[in-house]
């Protein structure tokens, strides 16, 4: 079991071994950053959600596996956790994942964020 914000999940598991349930689950992708000197310490990357995670090595096919492996540089250094929310409604389970992005700010939850152009305000008279 691991901690992530007062929640209990399960794991952490390899990713290469996980075996996933078949429920609604909040996942945390993890990488160990230091694992000679700093064995068993995890760092979240990414908090996400989903109805079924059934789906053998569905991190792979995941849009952000690309950030995955950067920041683990293997997958052997990544690791799964979840939290069990099959009792929550997707309303409360959006929240539990927002209130965790907020709180470990992990980089591949993280947005790009649009080059925004600055034009000035119309005027329109009547």
């Amino acid at each position: 079991m691991i901690i992530w914000g007062n929640i209990n999940f399960e794991g952490p598991f390899s990713a290469l071994n996980f075996i996933p349930p078949e429920k609604p689950a909040i996942f945390v992708i993890m990488t160990e950053p230091d694992p000679k000197n700093k064995p068993h310490m995890y760092k979240s990357i990414y908090f996400g959600e989903s109805e079924n995670l059934n789906e053998k090595e569905f991190w792979k096919f995941h849009d952000k596996y690309e950030c995955f492996i950067e920041d683990a540089k293997s997958e052997s250094n990544l690791y799964i956790g979840f939290y069990d929310v099959s009792k929550f409604k997707e309303e409360h389970r959006k929240h539990i994942i927002l209130k965790l992005i907020e709180k470990y700010n992990p980089i591949c939850n993280k947005k790009i964020t649009p080059r925004w152009v600055e034009v000035a305000p119309t005027q329109i008279y009547v």
